[in-house]
């Protein structure tokens, strides 16, 4: 028999039966498509797993689930013919039943129609009730092992983990395969005594997922998901889907009580409140303490979620086979410190900078709420939750799972570190992206620009591309504290993107119009503004023309014509950095795959052709320049060693100083010191103070399990040094206290 399903060879035997396919997966077995030779119809044969067949526990357990489902005898629970074992292969015959899974039709939309999942939860808990009265219990509802036809009836499949209420053998099969964590009780993930309550509250669960295509637990790991299931009010379901009956609330709330005594009674009782509910009549709350359950149930949920925020209903993973379900990669954080701030401005930033660049063509204000509302992807009260890791040290965990930290810099007033995070390839968000802001000094965060803005859409939303930060501005500027952003705004069904280059507050609050419209067919691959506050530059990228830099001055014409040229078309630019006082611009380009070329340019006065400094594998910081503007430190990476920093003149390039090993160093504002990212003696990137005069001394300022990776980056005031962190259950930052350090 083979290991790996697929088409079998033909005119494949096993006792009575010709396989044909297989049609899916479980825990202990696979499942093919068969023809019973004897009784000529077509059936499903399960046969267990190659690795699994030696344990003769495990074997006995699979013989278990046969008898178990077979003296179940219900129009919505999947029948088995026969068991067997030919030589040496376990297999259960069972009825063939063309139908495709639960979660290939939640996969296909987010949330079901309220009727229709009604019926789907009145037919699994008809075929519950059925087993419960055989002391059988599932142990495993989820949506793999409901299977629906075209015609919307469903059937329960895969009891291959089922308990007989009666039987002394207490069997397990690898604790931690037994069942699917999001759906299990209270009672289960405490390892307590289970009863037929408990597939009642995974088939809540399953009825909330499929009205809100969300789940109403949700955490980055399972000790953290067990903890809240065992501990923490659910979700309210009307939170993430506030058009369904309250009653519908009521229904889904009672199935997934933490007590199973609050629960419904058995599997009939469930059935008849569905049926009340569906035909728009209340959940019958007079039997036992029903109301008084209820009661509670809406008092600390509303204390917990009255000021939490939502993230869009999460679709099931692509590709699944009919009886296996990819878990989410990643969970959601709960958070319970700092506050959330500054949210609900977001709209009105936008909406400003939209009639500034369109001259009052802008999107109906309660449209541009409803489709990025912040609230929609962040579940949790706080953006970010700060937390420290060891005295000077803090981190801050963005509570945005599926996402991951590209890069970070500070801006001026009011000491933001900016934060832009892409979404990861196999997130459903996929190809979106976000930008907030964390504050260490107050705790405090927010967002930027929310995911729903990061890709155009058909109703004519914005789309925001991050280019740079507003580094080194000096306070008594308009651009003092802001982040540039490219803005694409496209009327529906009207002529050609267009773009220009905004200036958004990093708190969320206030407005923004656009510094420079760009010339026609021209898109802005990063941006830098000039320390006065009073120029900008950007690189432009023409198509079959390559990109140039070029700076405009604020205020003043738009026009391209007045715009000065500071490098001439050529390779692309990945960045662009003034020095301190602007008499320098470094530009970095990528002259070959793996290769880039450092140019200084000067910051005024007549541009011509500029040679590159240095060529390799090189990165460079959102402060790579000293505070006198005299040093620039740039990383270069090295096949054969470790990455290493170097310092270079500004006026002419030459080598100063080698720095040591590094992939990232940034400039301290007031010291002659550099926050670098470098390996520890245990390899694990970490952060640390370098002295930039000899002997080079270097302190290190975090001890990560994790570590750190670039970018890294200095605060205005020269208080925090920053980087990402390492980790990889949530986005993350970290922050470090640079005091001064001890050579």
């Amino acid at each position: 028999m083979r290991s790996y399903g697929g088409a079998l060879p033909a005119r494949h035997i096993l006792g009575n039966y010709e396989l044909f396919e297989e049609i899916g997966r479980g825990g202990m077995g696979i499942v093919y498509r068969a023809l019973d030779l004897s009784l000529d119809r077509i059936v499903a044969v399960k046969i267990l797993r190659d690795d699994l067949r030696a344990q003769p526990q495990i074997v006995s357990r699979f013989h278990r689930e046969a008898k178990a489902a077979a003296c179940l005898d219900h129009p919505n629970i999947v029948q088995i013919y026969s068991v067997g074992n030919v030589e040496g292969t376990p297999f259960i015959a069972m009825e063939y039943v063309d139908a495709a899974p639960l979660s290939a039709l939640m996969q296909r939309e987010s949330n079901l129609h309220v009727q229709q999942a009604l019926d789907i939860a009145g037919q699994v808990a008809a075929a519950l009730a059925c087993a419960h009265d055989a002391h059988v219990i599932h142990r495993d509802i989820k949506p793999p092992n409901i299977l629906i036809t075209d015609e919307g009836k469903a059937y329960v499949t895969d009891f291959g983990i089922a308990k007989i209420l009666t039987s002394d053998d207490h069997l397990t099969l690898d604790g931690s395969r037994l069942g699917t964590p999001h759906y299990m009780s209270p009672e289960r993930c405490k390892n307590g005594d289970l009863t037929g309550a408990s597939d009642l509250y995974s088939l809540g669960v399953l009825l909330f997922q499929m009205l809100s295509g969300r789940l109403p637990y949700e955490a980055a790991s399972s000790v953290e998901l067990i903890r809240r299931i065992v501990s923490d009010p659910p979700f309210r379901l009307r939170l993430f889907r506030p058009d369904l009956p309250e009653e519908v609330e009521r229904l889904v709330a009672w199935m997934i009580e933490k007590q199973p005594k609050h629960r419904p009674a058995d599997g009939r009782t469930l059935c008849e409140a569905i049926q009340r509910v569906r035909q728009g009549g209340a959940v019958d709350v007079s039997a036992g303490p029903m109301v008084t359950v209820l009661a509670d149930y809406r008092q600390a949920v509303g204390r917990a979620m009255s000021q939490r925020s939502l993230a869009p209903p999460r679709r099931l993973a692509s590709g699944l086979t009919p009886i296996t379900e990819a878990l989410p990669a990643s969970w959601r954080k709960r958070t319970r410190h700092a506050c959330f701030a500054a949210l609900c401005a977001v709209p009105m930033l936008l909406a400003g900078l939209l009639y500034g660049i369109h001259g009052g063509a802008i999107p109906d204000s309660a449209a541009l709420m409803a489709q990025n509302d912040p609230a929609r992807w962040f579940i949790e009260d706080q953006v970010a939750v700060f937390q420290e890791e060891a005295p000077g040290i803090m981190l801050a965990r963005i509570n945005l799972p599926g996402y991951a930290v590209s890069r970070a810099g500070w801006t001026g007033t009011p000491g933001a570190l900016v934060a832009q995070l892409d979404s990861s390839n196999n997130a459903h968000h996929e190809g979106q992206r976000t930008v907030c802001a964390a504050m260490p000094d107050t705790r405090q965060s927010s967002i930027v620009v929310p995911p729903g803005l990061s890709t155009p859409n058909a109703e004519g939303m914005p789309r925001i591309a991050a280019l740079a930060f507003s580094h080194g501005i000096s306070p008594d500027t308009t651009l003092s504290g802001r982040w540039l952003a490219e803005v694409e705004y496209t009327e529906p069904d009207g002529p050609a993107p267009a773009w220009a280059i905004a200036a958004l507050p990093t708190d969320g609050t206030g407005t923004a119009g656009p510094l420079l419209s760009l010339p026609s067919g021209s898109r802005a691959s990063t941006a830098a503004t000039h320390p006065d506050g009073t120029r900008v530059a950007v690189a432009l990228s023409i198509e079959g023309e390559g990109d140039r830099v070029v700076e405009w001055t604020l205020p003043g014409s738009l026009a391209p014509a007045d715009a000065r040229t500071l490098a001439p078309a050529g390779d692309p630019v990945l960045s662009l950095h003034y020095s301190p006082q602007g008499e320098h611009l470094a530009i970095l380009r990528e002259d070959s795959p793996g290769s880039t070329a450092l140019l200084i340019v000067p910051g005024s006065g007549a541009i011509g052709e500029s040679a590159p400094v240095l060529q390799g594998a090189l990165t460079l910081s959102s402060r790579p320049f000293s505070a006198d503007g005299r040093l620039l430190a740039i990383a270069e990476a090295r096949e054969d060693r470790p990455a290493r920093i170097l310092l270079l003149r500004a006026e002419d390039g030459q080598l100063e100083a080698e720095l040591g090993e590094g992939e990232c160093a940034s400039w301290h504002p007031t010291r002659n010191t550099l926050l670098v990212v470098a390996a520890d003696h245990k390899n694990i990137p970490q952060l640390w103070e370098v002295e930039a005069t000899a002997p080079y001394h270097r302190v290190q300022l975090t001890h990560l399990e994790r570590g750190v990776r670039p970018p890294c980056d200095v605060s205005q005031d020269g208080r925090w040094g920053a980087a990402i962190s390492g980790a990889e259950e949530l986005p993350a930052i970290v922050f470090a206290e640079l005091r001064t350090a001890s050579f």
